[in-house]
């Protein structure tokens, strides 16, 4: 069924996007980091895919990670905290068609709970094979690369 609300793809930041560990040796220079700072550390497929959804298609594309040690001088959410702030953050999107994704299921599988109508997307890494093994969650859709992403957005 294609859905008639706006899509909207909300992208896991750590390892999907950019390079973690240079992305914290960039903020550990500065306290933030601009918008061309951010688009220099991007994959290189990962650029192509911003710009075939956001340019061409006019797909809104959002981050969200709840890492956020990335953010804020080495703390951390424990899984309440962030779990909680999944939910209102989905809350925002309620008049979009979500697809989210992430490589940990259990993230996939707690925003299903909020709300059945999300496409949820595995991008199957190391780490979401680990992980896997120990979870009962079949995500929508498994992608191995993330412009694997494309066809699934774009066909609805």
């Amino acid at each position: 069924m294609i859905s008639q609300k706006k899509p909207i793809v909300i992208l896991d930041i750590d390892q999907t996007l950019f390079n973690t560990s240079l992305f914290k040796e960039r903020l550990s220079d500065s306290t933030t980091l601009d918008e061309s700072e951010y688009t220099e550390l991007l994959y290189l497929t990962e650029k192509k895919i911003f710009q075939e959804l956001t340019i061409k298609r006019n797909i809104q594309i959002n981050i969200f990670s709840t890492r956020k040690e990335l953010f804020s001088n080495g703390k951390t959410f424990n899984d309440t905290t962030a779990i909680k702030r999944l939910k209102d953050y989905l809350e925002d999107y309620k008049d979009y068609h979500i697809y989210l994704v992430d490589d940990h299921p259990e993230l996939l599988k707690e925003a299903k709970t909020f709300n059945k109508y999300i496409t949820t997307i595995l991008l199957q890494t190391k780490i979401a094979n680990r992980i896997i093994a120990k979870n009962d969650f079949e995500a929508d859709k498994v992608v191995h690369k993330l412009e694997e992403i494309l066809p699934i957005i774009l066909s609805n």
